[in-house]
């Protein structure tokens, strides 16, 4: 029962000829429909659209990898430049302390 009354399921069921009784005349029409079904010319309006939706979201895409590739990049730089300088800043130290020593 509860199977049944998951919400992905409802949106099917509501549709289907076993639940819906005004389904029963969209089943006996399906097959004609869909011997009769034509592609749609590259002119229509929602061929259009859903070229045009298809290549915004592919730009909005692009643009993030580009976005999160160059902030990687930017982390990876400080970190590394924060490396190099404690790397140095111990050399340093190291050094005073044997200068330190000798005097």
């Amino acid at each position: 029962m509860l199977k049944r009354l998951h919400p992905m399921r409802i949106g099917n069921m509501m549709f289907s000829e076993k639940l819906n009784p005004w389904m029963w005349p969209l089943k006996m029409f399906a097959p004609f429909i869909a011997n009769a079904r034509l592609p749609a010319d590259g002119t229509n309006q929602f061929v259009v659209m859903e070229g045009d939706a298809g290549a915004s979201i592919t730009r909005t895409l692009d643009s993030y990898r580009k976005a999160r590739d160059s902030a990687s990049e930017q982390l990876f730089s400080c970190v590394a430049c924060v490396a190099r300088c404690l790397a140095e800043c111990q050399k340093l130290r190291y050094i005073s302390d044997i200068q330190e020593r000798k005097s």
